[in-house]
């Protein structure tokens, strides 16, 4: 799994169980739409943060050697 799977899962659950879905229809309404909600920006940002951690994550096992 990638830090992307990670955060869809955890961004989706928090999404859908927000208000806890009542039927089966409701549920697969509330995954779609919050599927959809999810932009371009956002994977960007998310992109941005992950590449950042793990040019820290380097830094700091340089400083180790």
């Amino acid at each position: 799994l990638t830090p992307l799977d990670f955060f869809l899962w955890v961004h989706l659950k928090n999404e859908v169980y927000h208000d806890i879905p009542t039927t089966s229809e409701n549920m697969q309404e509330k995954i779609r739409r919050a599927c959809t909600a999810i932009t371009s920006e956002l994977l960007k940002n998310i992109k941005k943060a992950f590449i950042y951690r793990i040019r820290k994550r380097i830094e700091i096992n340089r400083s180790h050697l």
